[in-house]
């Protein structure tokens, strides 16, 4: 029997050239935003890799890529009023504590 924990593998999957491609794109896109893409658990060892894209301003909150290739459905919360809020809110701390120039 195998000790191999499925999670550990799946954690060491490489992400796809589209989502890096896909990520570079909305990072270029949205410069002030903090996000990331995580892969989800999954306990099956023989489960394609779920990527999700996190969040990071807004704690919590996890999205799926889509639709097809793409981040569309991300680029929908990135665009959210509440979102830009707390990007907003977080780069004025910054800027306050940052010493001039």
């Amino acid at each position: 029997m195998s000790s191999v924990n499925p999670n550990v593998v799946m954690a060491q999957a490489p992400r796809p050239e589209w989502l890096r491609n896909a990520l570079e794109t909305m990072a270029a896109q949205y410069p002030d935003d903090r996000f990331d893409v995580v892969l989800r658990q999954n306990t099956d060892p023989n489960a394609q890799p779920q990527w999700r894209v996190q969040c990071l301003d807004c704690p919590g909150k996890l999205y799926t890529p889509g639709p097809a290739e793409t981040l569309v459905n991300f680029g929908v919360h990135l665009r959210n009023r509440n979102h830009r809020a707390k990007v907003n809110a977080r780069l004025q701390g910054l800027q306050s504590v940052s010493p001039p120039q």
